[in-house]
């Protein structure tokens, strides 16, 4: 067998709040390939933190890369949208053009928090998840 240096290849990077990998890649100068290929689970360019705040890169682009997250500013919401009576998630994410679960992560939605008559939602700016090529 050849010989591997004794030396990690990979840094896990912690983030608390939801994250383009594209931009990131765009600011480090790093190609997205390489982060998609560390983080296999991802199978969208952005990292929601409410699913995963842990980002594995090469260690040789950690330092790159914690610089563009510290620079980083993910965008706000542009749109707004106010719940009326009957309204559903699946209806008002067809409407935008969202995924539900991108309203729900963004809205901090999910079993326990419905929406309801009156209540504002966050929509969010990237459409329906695609590839990581979009």
């Amino acid at each position: 067998m050849p010989k591997f240096p004794n030396k990690p290849y990979f840094a896990e990077i912690k983030r608390s709040a939801d994250v383009d990998l594209r931009e990131i890649a765009r600011l480090a100068g790093v190609e997205l390939e390489i982060i998609r290929k560390l983080n296999p689970g991802l199978n969208q360019p952005i990292l929601y933190a409410a699913h995963s705040n842990t980002l594995l890169v090469p260690i040789e682009y950690s330092a790159k890369i914690q610089a563009s997250l510290s620079v980083y500013k993910p965008p706000k919401p542009q749109r707004s949208y106010t719940v009326r009576k009957g309204d559903t998630l699946g209806e008002i994410a067809a409407r935008f053009d969202v995924s539900v679960k991108a309203l729900q992560r963004l809205n901090g939605l999910g079993k326990k928090k419905l929406i309801k008559p009156g209540m504002k939602l966050g929509i969010p700016n990237a459409p329906k998840p695609g590839n990581w090529e979009s």
